[in-house]
């Protein structure tokens, strides 16, 4: 007997390319730079988002228009958050993946680097490549 379509486990999620995988470790090794992070005041997380990808343009590295940052509009909406959400933080010196981490957590989201990008979502499986089953970065509320 078969299997139906859209029944059963899914369908694994086929090992990154080259050309990702290069591109997830230049991601991590942006995300070892600390960045400034001023933003005593209430801020909206899509202004912190457009600060993000400024601050991190980098033509050398492959990031001319900053890190390729994707929100996941279905987990902003499951944490009851929209991109107009507020956040504060006011750190100087640290690594943007721990600033990053403690922005997200004060709602409810993680952060995540795989395909290429870093994406934002709610997902608790945030940080793990499943082909290899490996942790690659990760943020947010454990």
């Amino acid at each position: 007997m078969t299997q139906m379509m859209g029944m059963g486990t899914p369908p694994e999620k086929p090992a990154p390319t080259p050309a990702e995988e290069k591109r997830n470790r230049a991601i991590l090794a942006k995300l070892e730079e600390p960045i400034s992070m001023n933003f005593p005041n209430e801020t909206p997380i899509e202004d912190i988002k457009k600060y993000i990808e400024q601050a991190t343009q980098d033509e050398p590295a492959g990031f001319p228009t900053g890190l390729p940052i994707y929100v996941d509009p279905k987990g902003l909406t499951l944490v009851g958050e929209t991109m107009t959400s507020t956040v504060t933080i006011n750190l100087e010196g640290i690594p943007l993946r721990t600033t990053l981490r403690l922005i997200l957590s004060q709602i409810d989201l993680r952060y995540t680097v795989e395909d290429g990008l870093l994406i934002i979502t709610n997902d608790p499986r945030a940080g793990r490549d499943t082909t290899k089953g490996s942790r690659l970065n990760q943020g947010g509320r454990q």
